[in-house]
This record gives structure tokens, sequence and C-alpha cells, in this order.
């Protein structure tokens, strides 16, 4: 009788707990496939999928461009494009612009450097790596100043219009180029005070602006300034060779004076130490100069008695000083 209350007991304690484990997985049941119940989307923390990577292009969705700056909301009010000191930038801005090409507006931006020049179909993707742009952001202990963070960041842009007009030189400094589109993704990896940061997103017809000539521009200038020198130079150069057979002409008449002054003096002797002189390097950019003032020189001898060519063609504009641009 003992035997058989004990087995009893046994079942019905297995019984029960059997029925409180089914009890539990039932707390914790899963929507059925198929019941229409989805489960709760999480918007992710960043357009790559939470912490900074290299984003895609593929992954930026449409929609204003927006994110984070170091764990705070960054809403981007203003895109636009411009030449830089030496690339083309993309600047996104939370600040809102009253015109395309307001000089100074408060507000974090995030600046990118791009590759190459933009156009219509460009699609360019970066790893993760230092420079190429800054992130503007507030400082962590003080918000109400920002400061250049030049950190490890990655991007992907593609260009889906470019309406841009060439820079007019013969207009203002600052020019409304034209209009852009496309989408943008970037990252930045935390360091120091700040944490990932990044904004994604589309934009659509954002302003393209000149504020000055741009740095293209300025390097065409030097290659013609360059160009123009060079070609100077060389003319310069051709009129070294006359000014310096111009300028022992010069010598001769000089030494025919002298030497008739100084019995026993030749020409040779006098023209050597003369001519020497005269081929001593003067400047490219003087020789027109020099051509006056060796033609000054013979102007001063002109109908100078034999025995007063001597002393006559040492001073003056006949010094040699003089003679040579001194």
């Amino acid at each position: 009788m003992q035997r058989t209350t004990l087995t009893v007991t046994l079942i019905i304690t297995l019984a029960l707990g059997a029925f409180g484990l089914g009890s539990c997985k039932n707390d914790q049941t899963q929507p059925a496939a198929g019941s229409g119940t989805a489960e709760p989307k999480v918007a992710p923390k960043a357009a790559t999928g939470g912490t900074c990577t290299a984003p895609t292009i593929e992954s930026i969705a449409a929609g204003p461009v927006k994110g984070e700056a170091s764990g705070k909301p960054f809403a981007v009010a203003t895109v636009y494009f411009e030449p830089g000191l030496s690339k083309w930038r993309l600047v996104l801005h939370e600040g809102k612009f009253d015109k395309p090409t307001a000089i100074s507006v408060k507000g974090q931006s995030i600046n990118i450097d791009l590759p190459e020049p933009p156009a219509a179909g460009k699609k360019w993707t970066r790893e993760l790596k230092y420079g190429d742009g800054y992130f503007q952001i507030n400082k962590k202990d003080d918000p109400s100043s920002s400061t250049s963070w030049n950190g490890t960041n990655g991007w992907a842009i593609e260009i889906t219009k470019w309406d841009v007009k060439p820079w007019d030189p013969k207009g203002s400094p600052f020019q409304v180029a034209g209009k852009a589109s496309g989408k943008v993704s970037v990252c930045y990896k935390g360091s120091g005070d700040f944490t990932d940061s990044w904004a994604a997103g589309t934009f659509e017809d954002v302003a393209v602006r000149y504020m000055g000539q741009p740095y293209y521009e300025k390097k065409d200038e030097k290659k013609d300034e360059a160009k123009a020198e060079n070609k100077e130079e060389a003319k310069a150069g051709g009129d070294q060779i006359t000014y310096l057979e111009h300028l022992k002409g010069s010598n001769k008449i000089m030494c025919a004076g002298m030497i008739k002054a100084r019995p026993g003096v030749t020409l040779d002797k006098c023209l050597e130490p003369m001519n020497r002189a005269s081929e001593m390097n003067p400047s490219n950019k003087t020789t027109m100069v020099l051509k006056a003032k060796s033609a000054a020189c013979l102007k001063h001898l002109e109908g100078v008695k034999p025995e007063e060519v001597a002393a006559k063609s040492v001073d003056g504009p006949c010094a040699l000083g003089a003679l040579q641009g001194k």
C-alpha cells in the first residue's frame, strides 16, 4: 500500500512539472508566421547599420540628409558644393542659408573634399581613413562653440544631376553656378571627446556656388603667366645677343679713340678687358634698359676729341657700373 502511494505521488509530481514548463513557454510565445503581426523595426544608429563602418551607395535610403553629431541629432538644413582650396567640396550644414552665397552661417557641418570634380553619374566610396575633410562639431564642454574634428571618416556619394555653369571671370566674386542632386552617407569614427557621428540621405537641386575665383582657374592663370614669361625670356635672350654685339661695337669705338691717344696699345689689347666686362650676364629683364644705357654711352662720346676719349669712356654713362645697369 505504501509503495502504491509513492508511485501515485511521483506520477502526479511529474505531471505538474510538465504542466509548469508548458506554461513558461506560453509566456514567451512568438507571433505565428502569417499572423500579420510583424516584429518591431529598430532604426539603425547609422546608415551603415550601427558602429561606424565604410558606407555604401546601396545603403543610402531616400529622405532628407540627417544623422547624429556625437550622440545628438544632426539635421542638415543646407547642402551645397563649392571649389575649396585645392579640391571640390561637398558641405552638409545644419544652418539654414538665407541665400546660396551666404558667407557665414552658424551651426555644425560636415565638409567633404571630393577626389575629383563632380559631374552627373559620378559615384565615389571611401574606406575609413584620416583626412579629406572635417566635421565642424560642437565642443563637448562648451556646446555654444565648435571645433574642427579632423578624424577617421568614410563616405559614399552619388551625383545624379549636375547642371552647373563655368566660372565667369567678369562676374561677381560670389556666383551661383547651378544645381546638383544626389545621395550621400558619411560616418566619422569616434575619437577623443566625440562618439561615432554620421549623416545620410538624398538631396535635390542644391546650390553649386563659387565663392571667389576657383583654384583651378588660378592654376590656369599661373600656367598662362609662365608661358608668357618663358616667351618673354626667350625674346629677351635673343635681345641679349643683339645687345652684346651692340655693346662690343661700342667697345670698338671707345678703343679706337683710346689707342689713338696711347701709341703702342693695340685694338685687341684694349678690347679684351672691355669685352670680358661686357659679357657679364645682365638680367634679361633689364635688357632694354641696358640697350638704352649703351646708346647713352655712344652719344656721350660723340664729337669727343681723340685725346679725350680715354677719360670720357670710363665716366658718366660709359662707366662700367652704368653700362651694367647697376
